[in-house]
């Protein structure tokens, strides 16, 4: 103890910055905004987020995401491709509410010119591996749109486990589950 109180454990956070097999996930920066803007307002993708976003629209969606670090210790990382660094998309962990509850989502987007590459799994494996690891999180959770077959087979390759059927942001969605480690 010092005069100032105890010394308080460090809350657990994520890494900021996490390389996998093929990608580079970051923490989101204001630099990465003009290429979150053309993943987010490509139709292919905005299909199975809700809707695409206008480039304003997903520059504040880039704040929104660098204020959960903050937050949060841990959030969504833009992926870029180790080798070209180009942009391969966005994921990780984030906050969320479903059934009136706080739960802990994992979640990608993923650029459609790479989709069926399997880095949505790489990506989805590399925050299980923080959720379970550095975050200690007891479960966390996924939902798609019902129709979403690949986000639905990485999600069930990843370990969660078809839920019930929920309303997210007006939509109808599937909800995946993962329990905490050693309750499987």
């Amino acid at each position: 103890m010092t005069d100032q109180g105890p010394i308080a454990a460090p809350s657990p956070a994520a890494p900021r910055r996490l390389e996998t097999a093929r990608m580079v996930l970051s923490a989101p920066a204001p630099g990465d905004a003009d290429e979150v803007a053309a993943l987010l307002g490509d139709r292919r993708v905005g299909r199975w987020l809700g809707g695409t976003l206008d480039p304003l629209a997903a520059r504040l969606a880039l704040e929104r995401w660098s204020a959960h670090w903050t937050a949060h210790a841990f959030g969504l990382w833009i992926a870029r491709d180790r080798t070209t660094g180009g942009l391969a998309g966005r994921g990780g962990l984030s906050m969320t509410v479903v059934d009136g509850r706080a739960e802990v989502e994992v979640g990608w987007a993923i650029a459609a010119e790479r989709w069926g590459e399997g880095l949505a799994t790489e990506l989805g494996a590399a925050a299980l591996e923080v959720a379970d690891g550095a975050l200690a999180l007891r479960g966390v959770v996924s939902f798609t749109l019902p129709d979403n077959g690949r986000s639905r087979r990485v999600m069930e390759k990843l370990g969660l486990r078809a839920q019930l059927a929920i309303d997210h942001r007006g939509l109808p969605h599937v909800l995946y589950r993962r329990p905490a480690p050693g309750s499987r």
